[in-house]
């Protein structure tokens, strides 16, 4: 186990890149960015919505159109607890104090925090790199049809990446260009939906680590003679004490800011699966490969996402029933 601290900053770091990009970091005075990145996601959001109500008696096109809005509404309320939740401000201020080497007692201590914190760096670079694969595969998805329509010498559709309501048809290439790029940034959105989960894994391995530390602590209570503080019985319990009602405070903070985004997901997560199986199965004596592909790579991303919770929630778990 390295005993290099810098990498509790670096995942923090890593966190606080990504979000700042729409002004979602926390710590960040960015109301206007922030602004501007909500603008637009709203703006598409109600496109989208308006495309479900065209829609509404065709279930397949109904499908298809909440296997997107129903995430888009998961990232818009992400998006609002992360830049408007002060109580995360502390949270992430007593990471950034983990980074210090004068945080920690002894070399032990430093190695239980450590682990935790290399759980968090593998969520947050699994959960990167499958993100980034799944936004990629899901905005160039229209390039099947191009592709098609080309090599059987057909007239090129004009099929955005993700589903709006235009009020308008696309007259020319030139359009369907310009409407297509202007559609790019959702694929920072639809990352972000994955990178705000690892940023709640990142908060919950920190309490986990932190859980670690006390019972560390309390296994070396009267394992010493010495007068020094941090061994004299009565100030270690006392210390003891403070500390785990301090981690207490932070694990219920978290559980407040974030469990009605957790609902929320659980219900709607639960629900696209469904509808993702029902899609495929309703059809599947004429469903395409590639089309199955993509059912696959979706259906994996919500379990996944699913998975990193109950994960991160398991080591709550075990740490809070460990015997000491």
């Amino acid at each position: 186990m390295t005993t290099d601290v810098k990498g509790v900053r670096e995942l923090y770091d890593w966190n606080k890149r990504v979000l700042s990009i729409g002004g979602l970091w926390p710590l960040e005075q960015s109301f206007i960015k922030f602004s501007i990145s909500y603008v637009y996601f709203a703006s598409h959001f109600v496109m989208a919505a308006c495309d479900f109500i065209s829609v509404f008696g065709d279930m397949t096109l109904m499908i298809a159109n909440l296997s997107e809005t129903s995430v888009q509404a998961m990232v818009g309320v992400k998006m609002l607890v992360l830049r408007y939740s002060s109580p995360l401000t502390n949270i992430i201020q007593q990471i950034q104090a983990r980074s210090n080497e004068d945080s920690y007692r002894d070399e032990k201590e430093k190695d239980l925090y450590l682990e935790y914190n290399a759980i968090g760096r593998k969520f947050f670079l699994t959960g990167s790199y499958v993100a980034i694969g799944a936004v990629i595969i899901y905005h160039l998805k229209p390039f099947e049809d191009i592709i098609k329509a080309v090599l059987q010498n057909e007239t090129i559709p004009f099929i955005l990446p993700y589903r709006m309501r235009l009020f308008f048809s696309i007259p020319d290439t030139r359009t369907y260009v310009l409407l297509y790029l202007s559609q790019s940034p959702m694929l920072y959105y639809y990352y972000c939906h994955t990178i705000s989960v690892c940023f709640l894994c990142t908060l919950i391995v920190h309490v986990c680590g932190e859980m670690s530390i006390l019972a560390y602590r309390i296994r070396k209570i009267n394992q010493s003679s010495s007068s020094n503080n941090n061994n004299n019985p009565e100030i270690a319990l006392r210390d003891v004490a403070i500390e785990h009602q301090k981690i207490i405070r932070t694990a219920e903070t978290i559980d407040d800011v974030f469990n009605i985004v957790l609902l929320e997901e659980l219900v709607i997560s639960t629900m696209l699966i469904g509808l993702a199986a029902y899609s495929v199965l309703s059809k599947s004596l004429v469903v395409s490969v590639s089309e199955f592909f993509f059912f696959v790579n979706y259906a994996m991303a919500l379990f996944l996402l699913i998975l990193a919770y109950c994960i991160t929630g398991e080591f709550l778990i075990s740490e809070v029933s460990i015997p000491n």
